[in-house]
């Protein structure tokens, strides 16, 4: 079998696994060969009403086995996948299918009334998930179209913030060289192994961990939505060995849990954390709640230019540089470096640049736009980071989030680090904010930690001035009850500079 993409690599693994559980999700459970039947059947009523080689379809989903089965349908027929964030306003969902010349929306039934608004905006045609459920009489013969290695399978949304939709455009290769890459890394997935995830689907991080968990011949867990009793719920009944912990500070909420029994999580072997900074508080909390597990940092992002992975071990010291995390060195198949201000590649370790990234499993591009790469094909990230003397990379802050404070380059993370690290802080978020006389200040909206001793925002100006350089001491502080965040889970800075300017 000639593999073009992940469905060959699919296929083959269901062939090969047969009645072995591949999916879980709620009381539904799959084998490798009733997820081939299923995945057959959506991609013959798909063919039936159109759906080729080519074709543009949106998905709009919550997890589900309809939705995991739905993205191997759509391989197998080498149709253009563009799933939606069904957090998104009707506006902004419209704005996003018209944004990837969506032909087909296929929803889920529980958004069906959603989904019936989105094509009255767009003129794609709507097709409820029942309708390929449905038993195809004729069974309709798919004819097998000429599908190629350099085809576009698959767009995935970033999570920009400049109002303008970007889609991240991959092809067969691409995606199966990123598959490739889970496997080239210390403790992949493997076929024993039980792989719980609640990240959204329609983003890459819970797209991958689909993907690597059913091409390894695991089994995968799929849960909705974040809810702490139940998954640990899942891991003490389903044996769990590996899981998602997006972002890092959700392990927090774990360990609130009531009638927590770390005996119950033992068979976690590797916790994976990304989609925000994780510390080594974090760490911490992770070996506290999983007795047998290692700790998994990670970098990347939605156009898979740059991937680095640290797996951390309790029993070595945790590779930091002023309480900063490594995230590791670049995975395989991707090639990474850093430039400077004035465009020239950083080689001394300690710098901060801007990492650019390519690769094999790069993004094509941006859907509809060719200013995705410079001249020579090099991927501009937008993140700054520095690497050490062995190779190995920590994350500094957005390119487009460091404040210019009085002549002075200040990270918001590095005071974000330090306002956390005070014993009445549970969280903050720094930003720049406009200052006749600085051109910006570096401000902060603070949550404290339930019956922690009481500080006031001098007391935290003056802790950053002590733990920090003058320059990097916030010196508007707000406090708040929680932090805003983004539809992709993210902290939006953009709110939260509205918030503290908004309380002057």
């Amino acid at each position: 079998m000639q593999m073009v993409g992940l469905y060959e690599w699919f296929e083959k693994t269901c062939m090969a696994r047969g009645e072995k559980t591949a999916l879980i999700c709620e009381d539904r459970r799959l084998s490798y060969s009733q997820l081939l039947v299923l995945s057959e059947a959506m991609a013959r009523n798909l063919y039936r009403i159109g759906v080729h080689k080519g074709t543009r379809v949106a998905l709009l989903f919550k997890n589900s086995v309809n939705m995991l089965g739905l993205y191997f349908a759509l391989l197998r027929l080498g149709a253009l996948t563009s799933p939606l964030n069904y957090r998104e306003s009707l506006a902004e969902l419209a704005g996003l299918s018209q944004c990837v010349d969506t032909e087909f929306l296929i929803c889920a039934n529980s958004f069906v009334h959603l989904a019936q608004d989105i094509c009255s905006l767009t003129g794609a045609k709507l097709v409820p998930e029942s309708e390929l459920l449905s038993e195809d009489g004729e069974k309709t013969e798919i004819f097998a179209e000429d599908v190629r290695a350099e085809d576009l399978v698959l767009n995935i949304f970033t999570g920009g913030t400049t109002g303008v939709p970007k889609a991240a455009s991959h092809s067969n290769i691409g995606l199966l060289y990123q598959i490739k890459s889970c496997f080239e890394i210390e403790s992949p997935v493997t076929e024993s192994d039980v792989f719980l995830n609640y990240a959204p689907m329609f983003h890459i991080g819970g797209f991958t961990a689909a993907m690597q968990t059913i091409c390894s011949g695991g089994t995968f867990v799929i849960s909705r939505v974040f809810e702490p009793e139940q998954l640990l719920a899942f891991i003490a009944r389903e044996g769990v060995t590996q899981m998602s912990l997006i972002p890092p500070s959700l392990c927090t909420e774990l360990l609130k849990c009531e009638n927590l029994n770390v005996e119950d999580l033992s068979s976690i072997r590797m916790v994976r954390m990304s989609g925000g900074a994780c510390t080594v508080g974090n760490i911490q909390k992770v070996f506290e709640l999983f007795p047998n597990a290692k700790a998994f940092v990670g970098y990347g992002m939605s156009e898979r230019a740059v991937n680095m992975v640290n797996i951390i071990d309790r029993t070595h010291p945790v590779k930091a540089i002023n309480g900063n995390i490594s995230v590791g060195r670049p995975g395989a198949y991707n090639r990474c470096k850093l430039v400077d201000k004035d465009g020239e590649e950083i080689t001394e370790p300690g710098q901060v640049g801007e990492v650019y990234g390519r690769g094999p499993c790069t993004m094509v591009g941006y859907y509809g736009r060719d200013d995705s790469f410079d001249e020579e094909g090099w991927f501009a990230t937008g993140d700054l980071m520095f690497f050490d003397g062995d190779g190995y990379y920590y994350f500094v802050d957005r390119k487009k989030d460091m404040i210019k404070s009085g002549g002075e380059n200040v990270y918001s993370n590095v005071v974000e680090q330090i306002l956390n690290s005070h014993p009445s802080v549970a969280d903050s978020a720094v930003v720049g904010i406009p200052d006749e006389r600085l051109g910006e200040m570096v401000a902060a909206a603070v949550v404290l930690k339930s019956g922690a001793a009481k500080v006031t925002a001098q007391d935290l100006a003056d802790y950053c001035a002590m733990k920090g350089a003058g320059f990097k001491k916030a010196r508007r502080i707000v406090f708040v009850k929680e932090l805003p965040h983004s539809k992709m889970g993210k902290i939006d800075r953009h709110a939260v500079r509205e918030l503290i300017c908004g309380k002057q």
